[in-house]
């Protein structure tokens, strides 16, 4: 058996970084921008453009991650924060995944044990505070993501 946060390592975070990789691509980034803003090396670009490592799974094509994954590639593009932080995000974003239900039907077919009706992760949700400004921190908070003179935000 998996623990739902096991499911989310190993199956949500790669269609995570995947997604981002794709979405930077498109914005027009380089493969080997892209790889060095998610923090992955340039082969596990090329696995995720050809399908090969972080397939998609239903747990993100849902309109609030689907947007959640937008505003974390406008963050990337306009601030370029390290990786740490791009990374720290995603993980963010999988807890948002997990925690409204849509990584169930992923952890329920890796643990076919556990009962069809768990809803553990949506009764008890892991509490998360966003960082980044597309993700609506208050304003005087100091993070990663900076503004254009470099500051903190």
């Amino acid at each position: 058996m998996y623990s739902p946060l096991e499911v989310v390592s190993k199956s949500i975070l790669p269609s995570l970084k995947s997604a981002v990789v794709r979405r930077l691509i498109h914005e027009g980034m380089s493969e080997a921008c892209a790889a060095k803003a998610v923090g992955v090396s340039q082969s596990a670009v090329s696995r995720y453009l050809s399908g090969e490592r972080g397939k998609m799974f239903g747990a993100l094509d849902v309109a609030p991650m689907d947007s959640l994954l937008d505003d974390l590639v406008k963050t990337i593009m306009a601030q370029k924060p390290p990786p740490e932080a791009v990374l720290h995000e995603m993980d963010k974003l999988a807890v948002v995944a997990l925690s409204n239900g849509y990584v169930c039907g992923v952890c329920l077919a890796r643990n076919t044990g556990f009962a069809r009706s768990c809803k553990v992760c949506v009764d008890d949700p892991i509490r998360i505070h966003w960082l980044g400004e597309a993700f609506g921190s208050p304003p005087n908070r100091t993070h990663w993501f900076t503004d254009k003179s470099g500051g903190p935000t």
